[in-house]
């Protein structure tokens, strides 16, 4: 099994990963290691710069996920998982107007003990799910998106 999230979606991610093995446990199934997609480059810490830096709370650690029971899957290229099923963009091109990332977005850098500004939020990603007989997005956006034809 495997899930990815963007930042905005991380606050739970700890608890999903415990509640999802336990559960598992309890109906005595296995079905292999649960994984967790992340962008290599994922910050610790994101906020938006105001008069001062507002931080917003901590993302959990590659080790914190491992330690809650996940493997960690790295990756900021596109890639599909589940049999193909779902796609996990790499990074997405800002190519229109409303595609400007976040204003007065900022990420801290752990290894200068600085806040950079990340507005354009390359290690954001998109997944997108393959539904037999339909095709929404023109081939287009998806070579765009992807890199592949299909």
């Amino acid at each position: 099994m495997t899930f990815g999230l963007t930042w905005i979606l991380v606050g739970g991610m700890l608890c999903a990963i415990r509640m999802i093995n336990e559960a598992r446990e309890q109906k005595a199934k296995s079905q292999g290691d649960l994984t967790v997609d992340v962008h290599p480059a994922r910050p610790e810490f994101r906020g938006v710069m105001g008069a001062q830096p507002i931080s917003l709370e901590a993302d959990p650690t590659f080790d914190e996920i491992q330690t809650a029971g996940a493997r960690l899957s790295k990756n900021d290229k596109p890639h599909t998982i589940l049999d193909d099923k779902f796609l996990i963009s790499g990074e997405i091109p800002r190519v229109t107007p409303y595609e400007v990332g976040l204003k007065r977005g900022i990420r801290f850098n752990t290894s200068t003990n600085s806040w950079e500004k990340d507005e354009l939020i390359i290690d954001e990603r998109l997944l997108m799910c393959h539904l037999k007989g339909l095709q929404r997005i023109p081939s287009a956006q998806i070579l765009r998106l992807t890199g592949r034809q299909r």
